[in-house]
């Protein structure tokens, strides 16, 4: 047990104060007030505070302290000759003690207390064991509908009353002797108030047994009480906010869409089924309509429906049109609910379907869940409350949850979350069902309560390692790492937008688990262990100016050379890596780390970013056995811009030779390996003025450190007429002859070329915006103008020079104005040649076309690659450029 002491002079410390701690007590002393309510709030394990101060300066910490969350057992020590009567203490003083008293009475009292407050506390805070006052709920909402005949808006006006009524009761001697709780029990227990029940009862029980009155401690039984009516206040408040209270008597069971005439607007067949599939399992009468014309007709024949659900893209009358027909003859105040449906996905749409006069859109393929929860709110005219517009989260990928909770309050509370939301939920309050559904089904979520349930979670945790497990906490709640984690947690009283951000954290996590696993998938083959054939790969990328050597110690090696043409005007990206360990474990680790960066390298361009997303992937929880580390130099080579930009794991430093200096400059990159401490990119990076010319050598070893000044001074006053091999040959001759080779060993040379530009044509640069674009075409227009005597048809090639710059622009760059375009124009023989560059990933251009194959002559949009393929002699596509090659006029 921890004692607080509040006493200003420490140098006075009473002789039974140092038994304490011979006693098993933990003691703190504290000369101030503030000191006091500082160690109470940062922990709940104090339970005694022990005051050595006059009344006078201790009377507002004694009201502080009552009103804290946890209750504190208060002993104020009488100095010697004070005349203040026990009466005039403050009532919040449980017990006073005078300072002379002997160290044998005062731990004969200490042992007093204690049975004190234990038997308070198995008297009022809810039963024998502590599971029977787990069981006792805050509101018992069956118990609760028996009556009123389950009429909500009568039972909560029944709650209000007994609340205010239980508020004016105050516990002490007076009040236990004379006030009749016959009346509060049995309202209690007509409307479900268990936990002020059991309090009700209790103190009937001491009415009639006053012998036991002196083992209370009527402060303690006050904040109990207390607690009990704020718990449920908070309760009504949670469950009025989530509408339980508003709906109709019977209500409650009623599925609103049984029974309804619903016309479903749909021209095409399969849709037609399948929708009328989700609505017939809630009973639903609907009519079909083929299209907006045959609604219409059919909606002023019947004028009877319910519901209509309309499909916004139709032949003969679209969705749009029908709806403001509708809305037309609609006689004044009869309004029919419409829901849009539609496969557009762009901006602005939901707001032009809601102009037409649709109450609410769905997008296809439409899930059933989210409609039939529309559905519902439009025929309840009921809706929860939702974040504000500024606060709105994307669409979660959260389907199915499980939950697990005894508390009425929570279940029927999240349970109407879950459904607003649209995510399908299971319910169990034993443990061994819960633990056969986990084991049975597959849930993106578990949620359980922490008061009840930790010891199923860690059994859950370390026997099911992916499974997301929420837990529901109270506000006051501290549990050690639990409470550092709180935001990963359900925190009661909920209200919609707690609950939406918690389930967007695990959304979140869920979706990235899933990209993690397409992109770990079918990789850990030694069959993709690079060779030779990987570095004739590497070199032909590079436009022959890179140059490697690579050997093995063993049979097969852990070192990597992978390379990535980025775009059409050199882009070029470049990685060494050394995997640790040797032969076949080696080899295994190059093939897997290969497989990664050839699913993510496209789209992580920027070395750094590259270096952290590797990182990402690697097992955060391995045995250190288990472990895999890899050292990787990732390069990216922007020739038009003179700029390599370089990202380091690991791997020695590298020589920079630049073309006009005397001198080889060594570049002192640090960082540590990939996987070393996956939750930690701690990993190099910058950036290097590299001008035509300029040469850079990299090693997997340290072995560039033992070359000897003068081969590099050497190799830097010739390269100007002999080729990177020629600089590989000379280092690798070396090194050969002098070192010996106890690992694997790559080494590599890399030297700056810029792209040739059109001999009959020029070369620009633009910022990522129409404006420019606009800029660029004129640009073309007045060259062809002055160059070909109308030789091409500009009107017709200028469409599709446009839509790829468009394309570089919004897809490519994502309108980033801050990154170029990089265009080629160029004039050669009888063809017409534009090469466009940005600074994105590409498409997978086959995907692509079966995309555009599957939706049809009515798709919205596709790059335009049909229109550019029919204009153009040919279009040619390398990761974010595209080469249109033109014809002249025959």
């Amino acid at each position: 047990m921890k004692i607080l002491i509040l006493k200003s002079d420490k140098s006075d410390i009473d002789p039974y104060f140092k038994h304490l701690v011979e006693w098993g007590y933990e003691v703190i002393f504290c000369n101030k007030n503030s000191s006091i309510i500082s160690h109470l709030k940062k922990t709940h394990k104090i339970q005694l505070l022990f005051i050595c101060e006059r009344l006078l300066q201790v009377n507002n910490l004694i009201k502080t302290v009552r009103n804290l969350q946890q209750y504190i057992f208060i002993i104020y020590v009488r100095e010697e000759g004070s005349k203040t009567p026990v009466e005039n203490f403050p009532s919040g003083i449980d017990y006073h003690i005078d300072k002379a008293i002997d160290p044998l009475s005062l731990r004969n009292q200490l042992h007093s207390i204690q049975q004190m407050i234990n038997f308070s506390l198995n008297m009022f805070s809810g039963g024998s064991t502590p599971e029977m006052a787990l069981r006792r709920q805050i509101l018992n909402l069956e118990q609760a509908q028996k009556q009123e005949n389950k009429n909500r808006r009568k039972i909560k006006k029944a709650l209000e009353a007994f609340i205010e009524e239980a508020e004016k009761i105050q516990i002490n001697d007076v009040t236990i002797k004379c006030y009749n709780f016959d009346k509060m029990i049995q309202t209690a227990d007509k409307i479900g108030a268990e936990q002020l029940l059991y309090n009700f009862v209790s103190l009937l029980y001491l009415k009639n047994n006053p012998i036991v009155w002196n083992l209370l401690n009527y402060n303690l039984l006050q904040h109990l009480y207390r607690e009990n009516i704020r718990n449920l206040s908070t309760a009504v408040q949670c469950l009025d906010s989530f509408f339980f209270f508003s709906e109709k008597s019977n209500e409650e069971t009623a599925d609103p869409l049984e029974n309804k005439r619903v016309l479903l607007v749909e021209d095409m067949k399969y849709n037609r089924v399948l929708l009328k599939k989700i609505l017939e399992k809630h009973k639903c009468d609907i009519v079909e309509a083929v299209n907006g014309e045959d609604a219409v007709e059919k909606w002023q024949k019947e004028k009877n429906f319910d519901l209509i659900i309309m499909d916004m893209n139709m032949p003969v009358m679209d969705g749009f049109t029908a709806t403001h027909k509708i809305r037309e003859l609609e006689a004044e105040g009869s309004r029919t609910p419409i829901i849009a449906l539609t496969a557009l996905a762009m901006r602005g749409d939901r707001e032009q379907c809601l102009e037409a006069g649709t109450d609410d859109y769905l997008p296809k393929p439409v899930e059933a869940v989210s409609l039939v929860r529309v559905c519902k709110r439009l025929l309840t005219n009921r809706e929860l409350p939702s974040p504000a517009k500024d606060d709105q989260m994307p669409v979660l990928k959260i389907r199915r949850v499980l939950l697990k909770s005894n508390n009425h309050i929570y279940r029927y509370v999240l349970m109407a979350a879950f459904e607003y939301l649209g995510i399908e939920f299971k319910y169990h309050n034993d443990e061994s069902k819960v633990l056969e559904e986990v084991v049975a089904e597959e849930f993106d979520l578990i949620v359980l309560e922490a008061e009840r349930d930790l010891e199923l979670a860690y059994f859950i945790k370390n026997n099911f390692l992916f499974q997301n497990i929420i837990l529901i906490l109270e506000q006051n709640y501290q549990f050690g790492l639990l409470h550092r984690k709180i935001g990963n947690n359900l925190i009661y009283p909920f209200d919609l937008k707690q609950v939406k951000t918690i389930l967007n954290h695990y959304s979140d996590k869920l979706q990235q688990a899933k990209r993690d696993a397409e992109k770990l998938a079918d990789i850990d083959s030694l069959s993709k262990i690079k060779g030779q054939a990987g570095i004739s790969a590497a070199v032909e990328k590079s436009n022959h100016q890179l140059a490697v050597w690579q050997k093995a110690f063993r049979k097969i090696g852990g070192d990597l050379v992978l390379s990535h043409q980025f775009n059409l005007h050199g882009k070029f990206g470049f990685i060494l890596g050394d995997v640790a360990g040797h032969d076949i474990q080696s080899g295994y680790t190059a093939s897997w780390f290969s497989g990664l960066i050839e699913g993510i390298w496209g789209q992580n361009n920027d070395p750094f970013n590259l270096l952290i997303n590797l990182n990402n992937l690697f097992p955060h929880d391995a045995e250190e056995e288990n472990k895999r580390f890899v050292c990787a130099l990732v390069l990216l080579w922007d020739p038009l811009r003179s700029k390599l930009l370089y990202a380091n794991a690991g791997i020695p430093g590298g020589i920079l030779i630049k073309k006009n200096a005397t001198k080889a400059k060594m570049i002192e990159w640090t960082g540590v390996p990939i996987g070393m401490f996956p939750e930690m990119d701690m990993f190099d990076h910058g950036e290097v003025d590299f001008l035509p010319g300029d040469r850079l050598i990299m090693a997997t070893d340290g072995v560039l450190e033992a070359i000897p000044r003068e081969i590099i001074s050497g190799l830097g006053e010739s390269k100007s007429d002999q080729p990177p091999q020629h600089v590989l040959d000379t280092i690798v001759d070396f090194v050969t002859r002098s070192i010996e080779v106890t690992d694997d060993l790559t080494i590599a040379v890399f030297e700056a070329k810029t792209p040739p530009e059109p001999v009959k044509g020029y070369r620009q640069s633009i910022s990522s915006d129409f404006k420019s674009v606009d800029g660029a075409v004129a640009k073309m227009d007045a060259f062809i103008n002055e160059n070909t005597d109308d030789l091409f048809d500009w009107p017709l090639i200028s469409v599709a020079i446009r839509e790829a710059l468009i394309n570089a622009v919004e897809h490519g760059n994502k309108n980033h104005t801050e990154f170029p375009v990089d265009i080629d124009f160029e004039l050669k023989d009888d063809l017409l040649r534009v090469t466009i560059s940005d600074c994105g990933s590409g498409f997978d251009l086959s995907s692509e076309k079966k995309r555009l194959e599957k939706e049809g002559d009515l798709r919205i949009h596709g790059r335009g690659i049909e229109m550019m393929e029919n204009i153009g002699r040919s279009v040619h596509y390398q990761g974010g450029g595209i080469l249109l090659e033109f014809i002249k006029k025959t």
